[in-house]
């Protein structure tokens, strides 16, 4: 629970304390970068020591380092390090991504976003999650190495007890940052939303109380940072409407190139086995408009079909937009009629 300065003073003042008195200190923590100022380390699991040696002397026993790479093609991806970069990769099983094992991966990582630079030009957006695996000293360096390779954005650099770690590297380097998987309350997310030491906040509706809150904070951050609300339904894209249809936001499905493919609930979405692909359970009946379509005709098929909001396509099928109920007969209602509405207090 300290802050990021007042932990570096207290691990000053212990290392002092061990030169000056010559005295053995047994301390516990879960930081990796505490646990290397250490002579030596114990990892104890179930009340059992399972490892003990030095810091060097142990992560020499593992060995390497892992990073893994998702692609749409793996084996490609694959073929292409181990010519660019001399390592070869594992393509793991049922789309789990590429996975290349490195004696150093805070040095590789910089070295295979230059590769991909220099061979993918910038016309690609790169993404890089650092998962919180590395100390936040270290964290920030990558940061400052990679902004010159102009990231979409850099996810969870950091562990949500280390969020004051943001406000630093936010006045070291311009990569955008996301955050926000494992964050499970306001006091987390708030500061950093209020203050835009974040670029995009992805969350887990059920891990921050639900979709109440999960709809409140998007609300308060729309102005602030982007944001995504993750509810673990397969890999097809969405478009979420606002107001709510049928009492439940609908959620338009969409493919890679932006077609609408399917229609099902938010509430459907949410209750799914989050291994299920949302194409298994959407609805393929998609009642839309065209982009050409008057204020009358989409008022018409509002309410013909009963619906609160319809979706708005080109000619190819891809998703342009979202027209409500709300906006058609703004359109549609004469001038006086609107006058007469009763004001909603």
């Amino acid at each position: 629970g300290l802050d990021p300065q007042t932990r570096v003073h207290i691990w000053d003042y212990v290392d002092e304390l061990r030169v000056r008195e010559s005295t053995t200190m047994f301390l516990t923590t879960h930081y990796m970068d505490e646990a290397e100022r250490c002579d030596r380390i114990a990892i104890i699991d179930r009340g059992r020591i399972v490892a003990i040696d030095s810091p060097d002397a142990l992560k020499a026993s593992v060995g390497v380092d892992t990073v893994t790479i998702e692609t749409a093609d793996d084996a490609t991806a694959r073929d292409e390090i181990a010519r660019g970069l001399g390592v070869e990769g594992e393509v793991l099983d049922n789309g789990e991504g590429l996975r290349l094992r490195v004696p150093d991966g805070e040095s590789f990582v910089p070295r295979m976003f230059e590769h991909l630079r220099n061979k993918l030009g910038h016309e690609v957006e790169l993404l890089h999650d650092v998962h919180e695996r590395v100390p936040p000293i270290q964290a920030i360096g990558l940061a400052k190495e990679l902004e010159q390779y102009h990231l979409f954005f850099l996810e969870d650099l950091f562990a949500p007890e280390d969020n004051d770690y943001f406000r630093v590297v936010r006045q070291q380097t311009s990569t955008p940052l996301a955050m926000g998987e494992l964050f499970v309350n306001q006091a987390e997310y708030v500061p950093l939303i209020r203050d835009r030491l974040i670029d995009f906040i992805r969350v887990h509706v059920s891990s921050i109380g639900g979709l109440s809150i999960a709809r409140k904070l998007a609300a308060t951050a729309a102005a602030l940072v982007t944001v995504g609300i993750v509810v673990g339904a397969g890999p097809a894209l969405a478009a979420t409407t606002d107001p709510p249809v049928d009492g439940t936001p609908s959620v338009y499905v969409v493919d890679e190139e932006e077609h609408l493919r399917g229609v099902l609930s938010l509430r459907d979405l949410i209750v799914a086995n989050p291994n299920t692909p949302i194409t298994e359970f959407m609805r393929r009946e998609i009642v839309s408009v065209p982009l050409e379509a008057s204020a009358e005709e989409v008022a018409a098929v509002l309410t013909k079909y009963n619906l609160l909001a319809v979706p708005a396509v080109d000619d190819e099928g891809r998703l342009r937009g979202i027209v409500t109920v709300d906006d058609a007969l703004d359109r549609v209602l004469p001038e006086g009629v609107k006058r007469r509405l009763p004001r909603v207090r």
